[in-house]
């Protein structure tokens, strides 16, 4: 499957729809580097992935066998206090119609990470909107694709990537994120996430 089709299913199971009165949109944004700017199946989450990630999963295929590209440490603000989690940059393919993300949460010890937090998004979602990629030539960040669910509030609850498990072990979980298309010739682009040090120089594939 194309990484445009694909990336048009993600859309869909994530929460997008035809009706939405706005449609997906691009939260890209430009700035003056890294600033904080902030989506897959695993074995780690106690719930276990939700039925969007599943398909989400089944679409792309598994995606533990590919090489980390890039990693990152940091906490996550949960309800129960601070977490240490690793992020690792796994893909990062883009086309001239969308960029699509594959990377891994995992915990930083050998202990189940609580990973149920806002960091990522805003009160009360749970997903991973604020993953940025940042062209570090034209300085503009991207991030993940959202639309406003038709018969919703009117807000962008929706969202074109992975929201976050429950928890993560020191395997991890794999998570998705859809983005617009990078500009023409880029080959290496730097992955941003609150509360994480920027990856810089990751790969990209086509």
């Amino acid at each position: 499957m194309s990484l445009s089709a694909a990336s048009l299913l993600i859309v869909a199971v994530a929460g997008c729809s035809s009706d939405s009165p706005s449609g997906p949109k691009s939260s890209g944004s430009s700035t003056s580097g890294s600033a904080p700017s902030s989506g897959g199946s695993g074995t780690s989450s106690t719930k276990g992935p939700s039925a969007a990630d599943a398909a989400i999963a089944k679409v792309m295929g598994s995606s533990n066998d590919l090489p980390v590209l890039a990693s990152s440490s940091g906490t996550l603000n949960t309800s129960t206090g601070s977490s240490a989690v690793v992020a690792e940059v796994l893909q990062v393919m883009t086309s001239d119609q969308a960029t699509r993300v594959t990377w891994r949460l995992k915990s930083a010890s050998s202990a189940t990470a609580n990973t149920k937090s806002f960091q990522f998004a805003r009160p009360p979602l749970f997903d991973t909107r604020l993953l940025g990629l940042v062209n570090s030539q034209t300085k503009t960040t991207l991030h993940p694709y959202t639309s406003v669910p038709a018969g919703g509030n009117g807000m962008d609850n929706g969202c074109a990537c992975s929201s976050l498990p429950d928890s993560v072990n020191s395997q991890g979980t794999i998570l998705y994120a859809v983005l617009p298309a990078l500009p023409t010739g880029a080959t290496t682009v730097n992955v941003t996430l609150p509360g994480f040090k920027t990856m810089t120089g990751v790969k990209v594939t086509s």
